[in-house]
């Protein structure tokens, strides 16, 4: 088949992006899915916001090049539905959104003429499709759950002598790090070699500058409260390569989020290195994390949440086949 992605509203990436700097999910799913379907021999051609994409495999080219396209049998527009209203060459179109049903770019995609257009939501959780469907009025048998994937060359089968009691926060600052500010004090005085690094930053979402000076100076609040405590260690943010090695070496991924994930490749990522996520119920979280992790009802902040965050951290770095248990499950699962 001959299939064309056209992403906007994204970061700006290619071919060889991955190779260069940290990416956000979308970008990732985008980059890693083109190449997985011209490997198995389908004639594959990515959009961009790049001005000049360097040479690769599938090959990219800038936005504005899509006026030429030849006809594809497949053409999926990437979080903005808006290309799909244009006269496009093509037998199918889709939409693929990673995002929750109140995020602008989903706005209107529940309209009756729009959902003529749109021949399936390609989505990233059964959550996720239920709740767009409900919210937006796009028909539901219309949605398709592909989910999200990871690179599993990045993560071979966990060497549990290598690990460490040590827990992992690699999200975005926003979804729940400050909480950790409160609860990692607890569980070190529970499990005094614990450690926590930390892999999260603005620079994944363009950087520091795209961000008001309020939220700024909230954050680098979080930064420097944690960096003034013993066990803590500050990463930043770094290539997936790198993070999916630091995955091998930690038991937790001490996740109190306060935002409805849609999916989360991170809890994936953590599964497939045997380290287990400790998480909120929140959106399509218990549908990702499964039997392979613990979620928490409630919310950070509230006392039983964090009893139980705190608990359920320290038993896994404390009792072995407590969280054996869970990391050869979220093995089979990644």
């Amino acid at each position: 088949m001959r299939i064309a992605f056209y992403p906007q509203s994204l970061l700006p990436f290619h071919g060889k992006s991955l190779e260069e700097r940290p990416l956000g999910g979308t970008e990732t799913g985008a980059i890693r899915l083109s190449e997985a379907l011209h490997q198995l021999g389908h004639q594959v051609v990515v959009f961009t916001s790049v001005e000049n994409p360097p040479p690769s495999e599938p090959k990219y080219y800038h936005l504005s090049q899509a006026r030429g396209l030849r006809a594809v049998d497949v053409f999926v527009a990437i979080r903005e539905w808006i290309p799909l209203v244009y006269q496009i060459p093509t037998r199918l179109k889709l939409f693929w959104t990673g995002d929750a049903p109140d995020q602008v770019h989903n706005f209107g995609i529940g309209d009756r003429r729009v959902a003529k257009i749109v021949h399936g939501l390609l989505t990233v959780s059964d959550w996720h499709s239920k709740v767009l469907s409900e919210e937006s009025g796009y028909p539901i048998d219309q949605c398709f759950a592909i989910r999200n994937g990871i690179h599993l060359p990045y993560f071979p089968a966990p060497d549990y002598r290598l690990k460490q009691p040590r827990l992992m926060y690699a999200s975005t600052p926003f979804r729940g790090l400050e909480h950790l500010v409160r609860l990692f004090p607890q569980i070190r005085a529970e499990v005094p070699e614990a450690e926590l690094h930390v892999f999260s930053g603005f620079d994944v979402y363009k950087g520091k500058t795209e961000y008001s000076p309020d939220v700024q100076a909230r954050y680098q609040g979080v930064f420097d409260a944690l960096q003034k405590m013993e066990g803590v260690v500050l990463r930043g943010n770094v290539k997936q390569a790198e993070l999916a090695a630091e995955f091998g070496i930690a038991k937790v991924l001490a996740y109190p989020n306060t935002f409805k994930e849609t999916s989360c490749i991170v809890v994936m990522e953590a599964q497939a290195s045997g380290c287990v996520p400790v998480t909120s119920a929140l959106g399509a979280l218990p549908e990702t994390v499964g039997e392979c992790g613990v979620t928490i009802s409630g919310l950070p902040g509230e006392g039983e949440y964090d009893k139980q965050f705190v608990t359920e951290c320290v038993q896994l770095l404390k009792d072995d086949a407590y969280y054996r248990a869970f990391a050869e499950k979220g093995r089979v699962r990644a």
